[in-house]
């Protein structure tokens, strides 16, 4: 019996989800020791090279090195430039997920956590989700005096001020690690050689945004989880709509027409 693209699919699980199941995992069992490991890779005990190669290689989560590294391969590989589309996707979501999550956790940042000198405290009880649910109903107080257009109006701005905006405890999850997953995945998926200098950047990302006091272990590791998944999510997506309509794609070329042929011999009769 031979089985479909979409069968044989179903039956595994893209590796982009399964290491970012590794990294929830990973961030859960080091959240109680990230000001231990925070302290111990702080940026002024590397060494001068290593902080330097940490510092260049941001970029590779930032928007910037994504729109350099897409430019690149829309201009030398024009081949490759519909899964280019996905790369971005997935780089895109990452980003808008890390982003929202981000308004709804409240947790220092570790450079404005050392100001307030309490090292000796557990950071993972710090990220602090709010209940939308509770907001809108403290705002909507039924004994307000507000009709209840008024009312809902309040309700919703209630709900918007109390969201988290402030830098400073925007630290889960982190969004550069989420970026640089995202793209190292994709680039992974769309030139497989690079595959060793596209997780290099992308883990050094990750362990710049720790030794440069910008997020915690934890952190680093929940964003790039979220960025594997959604770039794994995009081509996952991508290649089941691929297969969904190659069949009868490749069909095509083997239809054979005869009746030229049968015509031209009528004729030479």
């Amino acid at each position: 019996m031979v089985r479909s693209p979409i069968q044989s699919r179903q039956r595994r699980m893209p590796w982009g989800f399964a290491i970012g199941l590794l990294l929830i995992a990973a961030a859960l069992a080091i959240g109680p020791f990230d000001v231990s490991v925070a302290l111990t890779i702080r940026t002024e005990k590397l060494p001068g090279d290593i902080r330097r190669f940490l510092d260049l290689s941001e970029f590779w989560g930032h928007g910037l090195g994504a729109l350099l590294v897409s430019v690149t391969v829309w201009l030398i590989v024009p081949s490759h430039r519909r899964k280019l589309y996905c790369v971005l996707g997935g780089y895109a979501l990452a980003g808008i997920t890390t982003n929202c999550v981000k308004l709804f956790c409240w947790r220092w940042r570790p450079g404005y956590y050392w100001m307030q000198d309490s090292l000796g405290a557990a950071t993972w009880l710090d990220a602090q989700a709010i209940s939308v649910q509770r907001s809108l109903t403290s705002a909507a107080d039924p004994t307000n005096s507000l009709d209840g257009a008024s009312q809902a109006s309040h309700a919703w701005n209630y709900f918007f001020a109390n969201l988290n905006w402030e830098h400073m405890t925007q630290s889960f999850p982190s969004g550069h690690s989420a970026a640089a997953a995202a793209l190292a995945y994709g680039m992974t998926r769309l030139a497989p050689r690079g595959a060793a200098i596209y997780w290099l950047l992308a883990c050094a990302a990750c362990a710049q945004r720790i030794s440069f006091n910008s997020h915690w272990p934890s952190d680093v590791f929940v964003g790039a989880a979220i960025g594997l998944f959604a770039s794994a999510g995009v081509f996952e997506l991508y290649e089941r709509q691929r297969a969904l309509y190659a069949p009868a794609h490749h069909s095509m070329p083997n239809l054979k027409i005869d009746a030229p042929q049968k015509l031209m011999t009528i004729d030479a009769a």
